[in-house]
């Protein structure tokens, strides 16, 4: 089970609250995870894998003897701002300078899991700083704190199916133009079409996006809210000179992915995590996708052929030992001493076996 899914809407999540709650006797823990979007949200994009936190938020609860806690607005991946502090989240120990798993054994809200120091820092960041903020950000920060506001209030009244709103939308701010609305979110057509038709649900960055082009509230478009028709904003290509805070979404979180996983995914995966259409991350970041798969050919190349020495190393040993005793090294026997049943089944594998074979047979 990935740590971060306890936050989520999944079975994970729902597990994990139905013992919370049966252990504190309470009854209203769901409004603490994504439960209560689970028919609205899917998981895709939705929440971080490793921990992100406000160390001036840390900082002060220390200081003023308040209790330390990761507020659920920090995991989700779309929000890369403090709510309070107006500044960009961390994500690597200042110490160490490791990346942390949302929930692990020596996990401790305010200190590194892995070298024990505070991660938190009482002092503000300066002007200069702060510039890296931009609307976009703070905006997207507004609308999934308002969303996460608005969870106890679903309990009683669900939500009505999002494609009423997305088609609402399409309607009366498209005119029905499902093409011109997925060029302007910066998504298929045909991924805009199954948004539309309810054959898929989007994911919480192509809401955002849907609710930023047309000037609207998350939680209006949520429970089909609509107001009247304004100018769509158009999506922002990546690759121009002066994007707008929209097209830095894609980058921030694109690039904030690759750095959590070291660049060690592929374009695929990338385009599952933060939940859009592979096609459009390719048109839409085809520098960073390039880069990401040159990193990630080259990493599957050294891992291949570090497995090669050592697998390697592993049959001269198995095949010395056997010649020692005066054993003839067979494939089941070799497999057998290194303790490896598959050793001999790649073909690169036995080339060495067959090689050292002959050599003994020559010497």
């Amino acid at each position: 089970m990935w740590s971060q899914m306890v936050n989520g809407a999944g079975k994970s999540a729902e597990d994990f609250v139905q013992v919370l709650q049966q252990l504190t006797s309470r009854t209203d823990l769901d409004a603490l995870t994504l439960i209560l979007l689970r028919s609205i949200l899917p998981d895709r994009g939705l929440l971080r894998s490793r921990r992100s936190w406000c160390p001036a938020c840390y900082g002060i609860w220390y200081e003023t003897g308040k209790t330390l806690y990761d507020p659920l607005i920090w995991m989700l991946r779309p929000v890369t701002v403090c709510p309070v502090h107006d500044q960009i989240l961390q994500s690597k120990c200042p110490r160490c300078n490791r990346l942390l798993m949302p929930l692990d054994r020596h996990y401790r809200p305010g200190f590194c899991s892995r070298c024990g120091s505070f991660l938190g820092n009482s002092c503000i960041e300066t002007p200069e700083s702060l510039q890296r903020v931009t609307h976009w950000d703070r905006w997207v920060t507004e609308n999934v704190g308002e969303l996460i506001a608005m969870l106890p209030t679903l309990r009683e009244s669900p939500l009505p199916p999002i494609q009423r709103g997305v088609r609402t939308i399409v309607e009366t701010h498209y005119q029905g133009n499902i093409a011109e609305f997925a060029r302007t979110i910066g998504v298929s057509k045909t991924t805009a079409w199954g948004w539309v038709s309810g054959k898929n649900r989007p994911p919480i960055t192509g809401l955002l996006n849907i609710c930023y082009s047309v000037s609207i509230r998350l939680t209006d478009l949520l429970v089909n809210r609509v107001l009247a028709p304004a100018s769509p904003k158009p999506y922002p290509d990546y690759e121009s000179r002066n994007g707008s805070s929209a097209s830095r979404l894609w980058t921030r979180s694109a690039l904030q992915v690759a750095e959590e996983h070291s660049f060690a995914l592929s374009a695929r995966k990338l385009s599952i995590m933060l939940g859009i259409d592979r096609k459009t991350l390719k048109i839409r970041l085809p520098s960073l996708v390039t880069k990401l798969s040159q990193r990630y050919q080259c990493l599957k190349t050294a891992k291949a052929a570090a497995r090669f020495f050592k697998d390697a190393s592993r049959i001269c040993r198995s095949v010395k030992v056997l010649l020692e005793n005066c054993i003839y090294p067979s494939r089941r026997r070799v497999e057998t001493v290194s303790q490896r049943p598959s050793l001999l089944r790649s073909r690169s594998n036995q080339y060495v076996w067959k090689t050292i074979l002959r050599r003994n047979n020559d010497v």
